[in-house]
């Protein structure tokens, strides 16, 4: 078991779980790392930069894969989906981008928010994208028809949501809240 860090100082370090030993320091990006996604199978990482780019990393040998690059604003989260074929990347510009892993293409993107978008979160079989964003707003989208099929407010339209997530059967969502 793995625990990947990401930094302010441009890279990403995984640590042994259990141990909490250095097993690989993950060199690349030129500017901080915001956010950090395992692949379903936890053999690879998605990571995003304020250099504008989404690097994928190999945990198991510790080194760079490719690299995404073509983002105008900055990145704030990211997804892998449970295929580990396609990545989520909320932007500052409050939209989301969904990439190809393989051929690193912009297959869509969808404005999502009125505001920043903290958490990106993949429904169990990838149908399905959640974000939850500083506007007080999550919302569930088709991934693919780009549309919103849900909406939901937190208790308070002032109230940020920080992150949210999926039960691992898709019947519940699980918000957290600035104020909670």
């Amino acid at each position: 078991k793995l625990l990947a860090v990401s930094s302010a100082d441009k890279t990403i370090i995984i640590y042994e779980a259990q141990t909490y030993s250095c097993k690989f320091i993950l060199q690349g990006h030129e500017k901080g790392v915001n956010a950090v996604a395992w692949s379903s199978d936890s053999r690879y990482l998605a990571s995003c930069s304020d250099d504008k780019t989404i690097r994928i990393w190999n945990c198991e040998k510790g080194t760079f894969v490719r690299i995404i690059s073509g983002l105008s604003h900055f990145p704030v989260s990211i997804a892998y989906n449970p295929r580990g074929s396609m990545i989520a990347c909320s932007c500052t510009d409050n939209h989301i981008y969904f990439f190809s892993v393989y051929t690193r293409a912009l297959i869509q993107t969808i404005y999502a928010h009125a505001s920043t978008i903290t958490s990106l979160a993949f429904s169990s079989n990838g149908s399905h994208l959640l974000s939850s964003s500083v506007d007080g707003y999550c919302r569930i989208w088709d991934c693919e028809t780009g549309n919103c099929v849900q909406s939901l407010r937190s208790t308070s339209q002032k109230t940020p949501i920080l992150a949210c997530c999926f039960s691992p059967n898709d019947a519940y969502v699980l918000l957290s809240l600035a104020n909670a």
